[in-house]
């Protein structure tokens, strides 16, 4: 396994709005010094997210 040393590592994981959903867990695993130090949740965007629009928008949870 290569291990990578980045300064910041984000993740965008989108759902089709078609359906209601509920998400009842989130299970993040990974190493204490190299896991997520934060998870920002947001829901219905009006538009399409990307990390730049992520970075500026405030979540309707932060998780730390």
């Amino acid at each position: 396994m290569q291990r990578f040393n980045l300064p910041r590592m984000s993740l965008l994981v989108i759902t089709n709005d078609d359906d209601m959903q509920t998400v009842a867990i989130i299970l993040l695993l990974g190493c204490t010094e190299n896991g997520p130090k934060t998870v920002k949740l947001f829901k219905n965007q009006p538009g399409t997210l990307d990390f730049d629009s992520a970075d500026s928008m405030e979540p309707i949870q932060t998780i730390e």
